[in-house]
């Protein structure tokens, strides 16, 4: 069990912080920095800011990509007095008084209140409260040596890595989090999970799971942030399989719990078992697509009318209204 605020949240093997909420019912995780919009649950792989909470004390983590572990203590520290019903939702009713850029112009003069103002914006913008008090954690720091770094262990990064290994080049592989967590049962998760029996057997691949790639240096060097610390990796050769972040549409209200992106949907819907919704109306733009739509429909989900390219909506099953280009 984990706490949310209070309450106990039952967690189930594979959870994230993110699932096991969801499954207790909660739809609001935070609330947006300027108008304090409710924000929801939307692309499940750490590429959004919606799913940030305060962890044991520490702010800014991703919901969705944390493992929840018994014991953890959870807030939303966004909103007041709570993040489901907050107060200061109200600004928005003033939201053409406030272009971009405003506070920083209008509230500084007279000089002398703007460390004041200052404390009020940041207390309503903040994401969470910085554990100052608490002692820093000492991590440890190694160096490691490779012909190849591969950043990424997808399927594209697990090739790359296996077909330097039967080079015999030394690879070094590292991903954000464990293999095949993000990606629902299909065809890409068994080839994924055929090449990763193939990389584990191989005592040419060191594979470091749940190690972030913070950038790429001079040298070339590359640090790997994992939970425990860091490693400093000096590859001759680097490989970026980090893969493509989808486009979030434009649309009013596009912003709100409720509106998820197509992976994030198949994710809670494949890997969580999970349905997202019970009625949905979804929208295309490749062959990815196609599948979301299959796992979306398979975990029990009616879909109300897909909007598509030509070129897809023939693809449509019958017994779904499909929408060609949108119109």
């Amino acid at each position: 069990m984990l706490e949310l605020e209070g309450r106990k949240i039952e967690i189930h093997e594979g959870d994230t912080i993110a699932s096991a909420l969801f499954r207790a019912g909660v739809r609001t995780f935070n609330r947006s920095l300027k108008l304090h919009r409710r924000r929801g649950l939307a692309c499940l792989t750490g590429d959004c800011p919606n799913c940030l909470v305060t962890v044991d004390g520490v702010p800014g983590v991703r919901a969705c990509t944390a493992e929840a572990r018994p014991g953890m203590r959870v807030e939303r520290e966004t909103g007041w007095p709570s993040a489901e019903t907050d107060l200061l939702a109200a600004v928005e009713l003033a939201h053409p008084l406030m272009p971009v850029g405003f506070y920083s112009k209008t509230f500084i003069r007279p000089r002398l209140a703007w460390p004041a103002a200052e404390r009020v914006i940041r207390r309503a913008t903040g994401i969470g409260t910085l554990p100052t008090g608490r002692p820093p954690r000492r991590l440890d720091a190694r160096n490691a040596h490779a012909d190849v770094l591969v950043v990424g262990a997808g399927v594209a990064g697990l090739a790359a890595a296996l077909a330097a290994a039967e080079r015999g080049e030394r690879v070094l592989l590292c991903d954000e989090g464990r293999l095949g967590e993000k990606v629902p049962p299909g065809p890409v998760r068994e080839r994924l999970e055929t090449l990763a029996q193939r990389v584990r057997r191989s005592d040419r691949i060191e594979l470091l799971e749940r190690h972030v790639a913070v950038g790429v240096y001079e040298g070339p060097l590359v640090p790997l942030a994992g939970e425990d610390g860091l490693v400093r990796v000096h590859p001759r050769r680097i490989v970026l399989a980090t893969g493509a972040v989808e486009t979030h549409g434009v649309f009013p209200g596009n912003d709100l719990p409720g509106v998820w992106l197509g992976r994030g949907a198949a994710r809670m819907a494949g890997v969580h078992r999970l349905r997202p919704a019970e009625r949905a109306v979804a929208a295309i733009a490749t062959e990815e697509g196609l599948g979301h739509l299959d796992i979306l429909r398979a975990a029990g989900m009616e879909i109300a009318a897909v909007l598509a390219p030509p070129e897809l909506a023939d693809r449509i099953p019958p017994d779904v209204r499909a929408i060609p280009d949108g119109c």
